[in-house]
C-alpha cells in the first residue's frame, strides 16, 4: 500500500492512492470507502489495525464482486464483530453533540454522483476531521458544515461508534 495514502498519526486519508489495491473485482479507489473508513474507525478507537487484514475482511461481504461497494449493513455488523458499538444519530444536531464524546465515527451520504463512507474524528472546538471525505485532504469543519458541503439529499446518515 502506498505509504502517501495515510496521514502522519496513521488514519487512511488519500483512497485515490489505492488503485493498486484490489477490493473484490474492483480497486480500493474505486469501490474501497467502505474497508477505509473501517480501518480509519479501528485506528481512532486505538486497535492499531492492519490496514490488509481489514481489506480482506470486509472483502467477504461484498455483493456482485465489489460493484455496489461495502454495504451499510455488513460495515455495522463487521464494526460489532470487532467489539464497537455503531449507532445512526437521526438529526444532525443530536449527532453533532454525541459525536464530541465518541472516538470516531462515519458518516454514510449522497456525494452527487454515488454513495461514500467517510470516517471522522473530532478535531476540537466542535470541529471533525473527515479523513477520507476528500483524497489526501481530510476537510476539518462541522457536521452541518461538513452536510452542506460535502453531501447531497436524500442519503445521508450519521454513525457514532463507541466501544
Amino acid at each position: 500500500m502506498d505509504p502517501k495514502a495515510f496521514s502522519k498519526d496513521g488514519y487512511l486519508i488519500d483512497q485515490s492512492r489505492l488503485a493498486q489495491v484490489p477490493y473484490g473485482r474492483f480497486s480500493s479507489a474505486r469501490s474501497g470507502c467502505g474497508w477505509v473508513a473501517g480501518y480509519n474507525i479501528l485506528q481512532a478507537a486505538g486497535y492499531a489495525p492492519d490496514a490488509d487484514r481489514v481489506r480482506r475482511g470486509m472483502e467477504k461481504g461484498l455483493l456482485w464482486g465489489g460493484a455496489l461497494g461495502t454495504n451499510l449493513f455488513f460495515l455495522l455488523a463487521w464494526l460489532r464483530a470487532q467489539g464497537l458499538r455503531p449507532r445512526l444519530r437521526l438529526s444532525p444536531l443530536a449527532a453533532s453533540l454525541r459525536m464530541r464524546r465518541c472516538p470516531a465515527g462515519f458518516v454514510y451520504y449522497f456525494t452527487g454522483r454515488g454513495l461514500h463512507f467517510a470516517a471522522f474524528v473530532p478535531a476540537g472546538k466542535g470541529k471533525f476531521r473527515f479523513l477520507n471525505a476528500v483524497c489526501g485532504r481530510p476537510p476539518v469543519c462541522t457536521l452541518e458544515e461538513f452536510l452542506e458541503r460535502y453531501t447531497r439529499f436524500p442519503v445521508r446518515f450519521v454513525f457514532c461508534v463507541e466501544k
